[in-house]
C-alpha cells in the first residue's frame, strides 16, 4: 500500500519490514507497552512504510501505517522521500492445533499464532520496541494494534526528533549565516570595483588636455578625449569631453584635409614625368568632394593633361618596343633549345650508337639517315 503524506525534512523514516518465521512463546498473554510515553507535547516525525511480500505481513503493515497516519505522522511509501524515522515489524508465524479440526474443501484449515514486534529506529540507532501476539484468523485486536503504534510517542522516539529538528535548524541557521556572509563580501566586491573604476576613470580623464582638443594643432589633439569617451560613455567627465570634442571637430576636419591634400602629392603632378603623377589628386577629387583644395587639384590636373597624354603616348610606345623585344627573344630561345636538342640527339643516338663502328665511306650516309629518322 503507498501513502505519500507531505513531511518536515531529516534524515531517516519508519520501516515496516514483516518476515514470516517460526517462532515459540506465540500463545503469550499480550503484555502492556514498555516505552514510557511522554507527558508533554508529542512530536508527530514523519515516517516510511513497507511491507514484507507475506500476506499476513502486508495486512499488518498497511493497518499500522493507516494508525500512524490517524496519530498524525506524515507516511511516506518510498525509502527514497525525506523522512526522520525507521521503523520495522518482524512477524513470526506458528500453526496451531485444537482438538477439532475444520475442513475447507475436504483439506483441514490450518490456523496460526503471530508473534509481531515493533522497533523503532533513528538511523543506526533502536529508539523504542513493542511486540503482540494474537490469532491470525481473528486478526490484532484494536488495543494491541494501539500498544504497537504508541512506542512511537515514547520518550525516547521524542527525544531523538527533537535532538534531530534541531540539529536541522542548526544547520538551516548556519545555511543562513554563510548566504549573509556571502552576501556582505559580494556587496563588498561589488564596492571596490566600482571604487578602482572610478580610479581608473580619473587616470584617463588626467591624461586629457582640453585646450588641445577645442584648438587641435595636429590631427591627434583629440585623441586623449576619444579613448576617455570610448571606455566612459557616461563617465563623470563626458559632458566636458563631448563639448571640446564638438569645438575642434572643424579644426580636426582641416587638418585631415590638408594631410589628404599633401598625401595627393600636388608637386609631382605640377611637373609629371609618368603617368601616374597625377593619380593623388584625381584620387583628392574623389575622396574629397568637399575639400579645401578642390579648386587648386583641378587647376593642377588641366595644366598637367596635355603632358599627361604626351607622357602616355611614349610610354605605350615603349611599351610596345619591350614587348616585340621580349618576342624575339622568346623566339630565339625556343630555336636555340631547338639546336641544343638536335646536337645532342646526333650526340647520344648517331655518332655514339648506330653509326659509331660504319665504314668510312658510308659514315655521312648513315649520319644523315639516323638525324632524319631520329633527331627532327
Amino acid at each position: 500500500m503507498d501513502i505519500r503524506v507531505n513531511h518536515w525534512k531529516a534524515t531517516s523514516a519508519i520501516l515496516l519490514g514483516c518476515v514470516l518465521v517460526g517462532a515459540a512463546g506465540c500463545g503469550e498473554e499480550q503484555q502492556p507497552p514498555r516505552a514510557a510515553l511522554t507527558t508533554g507535547e508529542v512530536i508527530r516525525g514523519s515516517v516510511y512504510v513497507t511491507a514484507s511480500n507475506e500476506a499476513e505481513a502486508k495486512k499488518l503493515a498497511d493497518t499500522l501505517a493507516g494508525k500512524l497516519a490517524g496519530l498524525g505522522f506524515p507516511v511516506v511509501t518510498s525509502g527514497e522521500a525525506e523522512h526522520e524515522l525507521v521503523a520495522r515489524v518482524d512477524v513470526a508465524l506458528r500453526e496451531t492445533s485444537g482438538l477439532l479440526k475444520v475442513y475447507v474443501n475436504g483439506q483441514p484449515k490450518r490456523s496460526y499464532r503471530a508473534h509481531a514486534a515493533l522497533r523503532f529506529m533513528g538511523g543506526e540507532r533502536m529508539l523504542s520496541e513493542e511486540s503482540i501476539d494474537y490469532d491470525v484468523d481473528d486478526g490484532a485486536s484494536e488495543e494491541q494494534l494501539r500498544t504497537l503504534v504508541a512506542v512511537a510517542r515514547s520518550a525516547s522516539v521524542q527525544r531523538y526528533l527533537t535532538e534531530n529538528r534541531q540539529r536541522a535548524s542548526s544547520e538551516v541557521a548556519r545555511r543562513e549565516s554563510e548566504k549573509e556572509d556571502a552576501a556582505d563580501a559580494l556587496q563588498e566586491q561589488r564596492l571596490a570595483a566600482k571604487r578602482e573604476q572610478r580610479r581608473q576613470e580619473e587616470a584617463a580623464w588626467g591624461r586629457v588636455i582640453l585646450s588641445e582638443c577645442s584648438s587641435p594643432t595636429h590631427l591627434t589633439g583629440c585623441d586623449e578625449v576619444k579613448s576617455y569617451l570610448a571606455s566612459y560613455p557616461s563617465g563623470a567627465h563626458a559632458a566636458d569631453a563631448k563639448r571640446s570634442l564638438e569645438a575642434g571637430a572643424p579644426q580636426l576636419a582641416k587638418l585631415a584635409d590638408d594631410r589628404d591634400w599633401r598625401a595627393g602629392r600636388p608637386e609631382a603632378c605640377a611637373a609629371p614625368k609618368t603617368s601616374a603623377d597625377c593619380d593623388g589628386v584625381t584620387g583628392y577629387l574623389s575622396a574629397e568632394p568637399a575639400g579645401a583644395h578642390l579648386d587648386e587639384a583641378r587647376a593642377l590636373l588641366v595644366k598637367a593633361d596635355p603632358k599627361l597624354a604626351a607622357i602616355r603616348k611614349a610610354e605605350d610606345q615603349r611599351a610596345r618596343q619591350e614587348e616585340a623585344k621580349a618576342d624575339r627573344e622568346a623566339e630565339q630561345a625556343t630555336k636555340d633549345e631547338k639546336r641544343r636538342a638536335l646536337e645532342q640527339c646526333k650526340k647520344d643516338t648517331c655518332l655514339g650508337g648506330m653509326c659509331f663502328n660504319v665504314r668510312p665511306g658510308a659514315f655521312e650516309i648513315c649520319m644523315d639517315r639516323c638525324v632524319k629518322a631520329n633527331c627532327e
